[in-house]
């Protein structure tokens, strides 16, 4: 093969300084032979990574192999976000030949008569290209060794401290009915049966602050209450978009990194699988694309950087943002007594095409909430709001400087008053701790009496 790639190139080619200054031999121990350079240009395909070549290659001429420089040091055994196996390299899976593999990252086609990381796990049948494994946003750098097995998904523990009473559904299945969470004082009690929304918008799951449904654990000293599926989630989880393993805490405020919005209740947290999946908006399967560019089919926005969104798996032009994937099915409207259900397309007149809420027009291409029974249609964020996932019965607190006198009602946040163009004078200004709410396009201190 090298022979036949040398006399097929016949270009004379200018060298680099890189291609001068290179080595003319490497080794390195993933590979039991060393690697020698070639001082010619040529155009080549690497045979540990698959891609094109047009510069000075390194061969092994004992195992008729020719790669990229930059190939020669990526270890034969990396851990990876999205898989929870180690996987391998290998220059050729001979018995895949037959059938087309699907790189399980960019879900693109693997060409297996070249270099690829695949999972030798049993039943596993995982593989990817080289170049989407080792990317920078896929792979920390990790290397794993050949004792680790990696970690079985769904094995974490969740934060049920103690389970008081149980009962029993049929042979096999048992349901605690009377618990501890790690994140409440009192003993929560499960309601299976009952009505799971309430008048009033305290009623939501303090673990995801959507409105609370059975099966749900509540406290019966306080409001606090929280979906089942929500107190079971696992202390720790890899997520799609993060190279590291994630921690369940507890939120008091704060933006969510992934889709961008305001959140009170639980949140995965960094301390140093959902890679795919169906959504009812598509007929196909999304894959997670970390390089993602064009428009979300949800709310038509451009995809902004970081360029991680959804994306169909088979080839279709669709892609979904994290804030329309996180949009409830259904919403309640205290005028509507039905609940408004998500829609993905508008076939109405396009004159009629105007939120029943605000009463400016809707995009047509846009995703909005609909009940057939009444005809109300409504932009998503008009029946949502800027802050769906926030209870509003409870605020941070936040230091702030208010003026001293009686009459005026100035005031600002503490971190602003060093770029405050007048330094504050002690006399004239007091410091109190203020409750307060941050909006997504603004922030806003709300003068509510403190709770302290």
């Amino acid at each position: 093969m090298i022979a036949n790639i040398l006399s097929s190139s016949c270009k004379i080619h200018r060298l680099t300084p890189e291609d001068v200054l290179s080595p003319r031999m490497i080794k390195v121990e993933t590979h039991e032979h060393s690697w020698t350079l070639l001082s010619r240009p040529i155009t080549f395909t690497c045979d540990f990574c698959g891609t094109d070549g047009d510069r000075t290659p390194y061969l092994c001429t004992t195992c008729d192999l020719i790669v990229h420089k930059s190939c020669i040091p990526l270890p034969h055994r990396i851990m990876i976000m999205r898989h929870h196996h180690p996987i391998s390299h290998v220059y050729y899976l001979q018995d895949h030949q037959s059938k087309v593999c699907r790189c399980r990252i960019c879900y693109k086609e693997v060409n297996t008569g070249y270099g690829s990381y695949h999972c030798s796990a049993s039943n596993c049948n995982y593989i990817a290209h080289v170049n989407c494994a080792t990317h920078k946003s896929i792979w920390d750098g990790s290397v794993a060794s050949k004792d680790e097995e990696g970690m079985s998904e769904g094995e974490s523990m969740n934060l049920i401290t103690h389970v008081f009473q149980t009962m029993h559904l049929g042979e096999d299945v048992i349901i605690p009915t009377e618990i501890k969470h790690a994140y409440h004082d009192h003993k929560l009690f499960l309601t299976l049966s009952g009505e799971g929304e309430a008048e009033d918008d305290s009623n939501n799951c303090d673990g995801c602050m959507r409105p609370i449904s059975v099966p749900f654990y509540g406290c019966k000293q306080c409001d606090f209450c929280l979906h089942k599926d929500c107190a079971e989630l696992f202390i720790e989880k890899q997520p799609p978009s993060h190279k590291h393993l994630l921690v369940l805490t507890k939120n008091k405020f704060r933006r969510c990194d992934s889709f961008d919005r305001y959140h009170h209740g639980f949140i995965y947290k960094c301390n140093t699988s959902l890679y795919t999946l169906e959504h009812p908006s598509h007929n196909h399967p999304l894959f997670l694309d970390h390089n993602c560019q064009g428009n979300c089919n949800g709310c038509c926005n451009q995809i902004q950087v970081p360029s991680l969104a959804y994306r169909c798996i088979e080839g279709c032009e669709f892609i979904l943002d994290f804030s329309c994937l996180m949009l409830p099915q259904e919403a309640w409207y205290k005028y509507d007594k039905h609940p408004l259900l998500l829609a993905y397309h508008d076939d109405s007149d396009p004159n009629q095409c105007y939120c029943d809420l605000c009463e400016e027009e809707r995009n047509q291409k846009q995703w909005f909430y609909f009940c057939a029974k009444c005809d109300n249609s409504v932009h998503t964020k008009c029946i949502l709001g800027d802050l769906p996932f926030i209870k509003l019965v409870s605020f941070a607190l936040e230091q702030a400087l208010e003026c001293k006198e009686s009459e005026c009602n100035f005031i600002i946040h503490w971190e602003c008053h060093e770029s405050f163009p007048v330094s504050p004078s002690r006399s004239k200004w007091k410091k109190r701790t203020q409750n307060a709410i941050l909006w997504p396009r603004r922030r806003m201190l709300l003068d509510f009496p403190s709770t302290e």
